[in-house]
């Protein structure tokens, strides 16, 4: 009777390597995964950054515009006067102390809109599908004298220089974000000593 020969071992995988692949794959995928997702949740925060750098670079130009003695530029009272920023954050917070007169001393929308307006019509973006995001603009104005003293709402229009200070305010997620820009007009009387002008 002949002998059979051993069978040879068939060339390949075997199905512990195939499932040993796989599951490296799957792992691999996770982590792109992850990454794609991070950099999805970067690309919103950065395009409202910009977005909200675009609105306060808007206000800024307007604000170069207008008149030195423009209505809408009369001095901020207290405690906007002091924190023109919002250092402290009580714009962002609602529960904070102070929130409340902090916002009362804004210059928002309604001053904007008091006298012609050549800028953004609407604050607030597209995103998509009914999707929007919104910014809020503010502005605060500080005068000084040439001596570089406060000058009071009383006595608006009279000083040397006005600082303009734009906050830009919006929501990623659940927690506010603000930025601020400045715009500086001299008073062309005070520069130049001829009376009236813009």
């Amino acid at each position: 009777m002949a002998r059979m020969s051993p069978r040879r071992r068939a060339a390949g995988f075997t199905l512990i390597e195939a499932l040993i692949a796989s599951i490296v794959f799957l792992l691999g995928m996770a982590g792109l995964l992850g990454a794609i997702i991070q950099a999805r949740t970067a690309s919103a925060i950065t395009r409202r950054h910009v977005n909200a750098v675009a609105v306060a670079t808007d206000l800024v130009a307007q604000v170069q515009l207008w008149a030195y003695d423009d209505p809408r530029l009369v001095p901020s009272g207290s405690p906007c006067a002091e924190d023109p920023t919002d250092a402290a954050g009580l714009l962002l917070d609602p529960s904070a102390p102070g929130h409340a007169s902090y916002v009362a001393c804004l210059h928002g929308e309604a001053q904007l809109r008091s006298r012609p307006w050549a800028g953004l019509t609407e604050a607030d973006f597209p995103v998509g599908s009914g999707a929007w995001d919104r910014y809020r603009r503010y502005f605060i104005v500080q005068e000084v004298d040439a001596n570089g003293l406060p000058v009071s709402p009383g006595q608006a229009h009279s000083g040397a220089r006005k600082v303009v200070w734009v906050l830009v305010t919006w929501h990623e997620g659940a927690t506010g974000r603000r930025i601020s820009s400045q715009a500086v007009k001299f008073n062309p009387v005070a520069l130049t000593g001829i009376g009236g002008g813009q």
